[in-house]
């Protein structure tokens, strides 16, 4: 779907605002979706999509919806570049293949507080909180 003014949309579940992201081609897309999903729904946001919490306050909806219907402004919402180091990619890639700790650390020859130190770098890069988050993020922003 195309659309030359910015989208407003509710999204129930993170496929749900994937889906969205990937078929609503519009200007700007600010996606509404439960308290509980806001951290995942997040990491969608780039320069024409935001993410926000059914509730959020009266001046953070102010803020947003500035940003969305000013969509010459660029600076409401900047795509985080985020480099990671050659080992960080195995390590992630090994995660998202559902390896766990131990058997990321047997495969790549280190030891188990050094693949823990990787994802604690990945986690302090990434801006996510959870293991979940961090292989959630990774498939979106296709990292590895």
């Amino acid at each position: 779907m195309e659309y030359r003014a910015p989208v407003i949309c509710f999204a129930r579940d993170l496929p749900t605002a994937l889906h969205l992201k990937q078929q609503v081609s519009c200007p700007y897309l600010l996606l509404f979706c439960p308290p509980s999903l806001l951290g995942m729904c997040s990491l969608l946001e780039d320069a024409h999509c935001r993410a926000q919490s059914l509730s959020c306050s009266v001046s953070t909806l102010q803020q947003t919806l500035l940003c969305c219907t000013d969509v010459r402004e660029k600076e409401c919402v900047q795509e985080q570049v985020v480099a990671l180091t050659r080992r960080e990619e195995q390590v992630l890639a090994l995660m998202i293949s559902g390896q766990d700790i131990q058997s990321i650390a047997l495969i790549l020859g280190i030891k188990r507080s050094t693949v823990v130190a990787h994802k604690k770098h990945m986690f302090l890069k990434s801006g996510v909180h959870t293991t979940s988050q961090l292989v959630v993020w990774a498939m979106l922003k296709q990292v590895c």
